[in-house]
């Protein structure tokens, strides 16, 4: 390896991720589209103990499933980056905090999401996302009402 890559492989290694970081931006922002295409109603991020990584989890059909892990090292730069999207103190990880997201302005989807955010052991943040769409209200006559139940 020749000096010049050895520095620039010592200079990456004390870069910190932070929410700004096009990596971090990229994974919520695709997180929150690809829960919504799978029809997930809630988005679950933990990290696991032993500080290795951290889990995403959607919540779809009532069950959870796993969408993937991240490096321990993103976890706080993902909830920085949620924080910062939902008008959340970004500096605050001692106390429950609850937000909402309005998603139309990172994507063209009109999604709103409701964030809470809690401290849990070793001092790590959980944050839960719920998905609520802001369309339009669904009429009476197509949710498959009987007539007489339509009628009152």
């Amino acid at each position: 390896m020749s000096k010049g890559n050895k520095r620039a492989v010592l200079m990456n290694s004390y870069h910190r991720v932070t929410e700004e970081d096009g990596v971090i931006v990229q994974l919520v922002s695709q997180m929150i589209l690809d829960a919504y295409n799978r029809g997930a109603s809630d988005i679950y991020i933990k990290p696991r103990l032993g500080k290795t990584d951290a889990l995403i989890r959607f919540r779809i059909g009532g069950a959870c499933q796993v969408y993937r892990t991240i490096p321990y090292t993103y976890m706080g730069a993902v909830c920085s980056r949620i924080k910062k999207m939902s008008d959340l103190d970004m500096a605050e990880r001692s106390l429950p905090q609850d937000g909402k997201i309005e998603f139309r302005k990172y994507a063209p989807l009109d999604l709103e999401l409701r964030v809470a955010t809690i401290r849990t052991t070793g001092g790590n943040e959980d944050l839960v996302m719920s998905l609520l769409a802001t369309d339009e209200p669904m009429p009476l006559d197509k949710i498959g009402m009987n007539e007489r139940d339509y009628e009152k």
